[in-house]
């Protein structure tokens, strides 16, 4: 808007044009959800305040489920509550498929925390196109305190060890991945305080079998015999993520 004319007018003498150059600036002071790392452009932006009906569901065990809930929300008044079955494949997770999107330099934010110990849980960001399936796969395992990257034919590399704090009931815990699909290359993972450079890792692809677009999953896996549960504060995901 033009400076020193009234507001939505273009009829009068003015003295410039402000430009706002920041705006991940402006989205933070005006109460953007996403103050933990405030690069690149959200594309949807998720906290469950209508429920999870926009995700697909998947569980195993007896006991497993996914409910929205609003015992210790993150922001507003509602998360998402995974519960691993006691048995079978002990699974609880969302999926969300966001069609066909250009797939370099992409970010996957959450907000996540845990009410019990769990065996591990995932954050997976799959893109398929016409000549194959890319995986970007973040596994945080509480039975050996340790974070892998997936790499291929399902290998993961260990690159970083969970804190204490992981079971701090009540407290979530922010974590953002960064990876390029066309380069088939990871960027590095944030995890509260801690900075991973994942560069040295490639992205697992296989032959295409499903609808090309992209998918991202949030799953919780239960220790044998438990009913162990996450809750999911927001889902983010962001392009054109810089990178070096």
């Amino acid at each position: 808007m033009a400076y020193g004319a009234p507001d939505y007018s273009n009829v009068k003498g003015d003295e410039g044009i402000f430009v706002i150059t920041d705006l991940g600036e402006l989205a933070a002071m005006l109460g953007c959800p996403s103050v933990f790392h405030r690069s690149g452009n959200i594309v949807y932006l998720d906290r469950f305040e209508h429920g999870h009906a926009a995700w697909q569901k998947t569980t195993s065990g007896t006991g497993a489920g996914v409910a929205t809930v609003t015992t210790y929300p993150f922001t507003g008044a509602f998360s998402c509550e995974l519960t691993g079955g006691s048995d079978g494949l002990k699974y609880a997770g969302i999926s969300r498929y966001l069609g066909v999107l250009p797939s370099q330099q992409l970010g996957l934010e959450i907000a996540v925390m845990f009410r019990s110990e769990f065996d591990n849980f995932i954050m997976w960001l799959q893109y398929e196109n016409e000549a194959a399936t890319h995986q970007a796969f973040i596994k945080l395992s509480d039975a050996d305190d340790s974070i892998y990257v997936y790499r291929n034919n399902n290998d993961y590399a260990k690159f970083g060890v969970l804190p204490p704090s992981i079971l701090y009931y009540g407290l979530y815990h922010r974590m953002k991945l960064i990876a390029d699909f066309d380069g088939s290359a990871y960027f590095r993972f944030l995890y509260d305080d801690q900075n991973f450079d994942l560069s040295d890792y490639v992205i697992g692809s296989t032959s295409n079998s499903g609808i090309p677009g992209l998918k991202i999953t949030l799953g919780l896996y239960s220790r044998a015999g438990e009913n162990d549960k996450a809750q999911v504060g927001v889902s983010i995901l962001t392009q054109r993520e810089p990178v070096p």
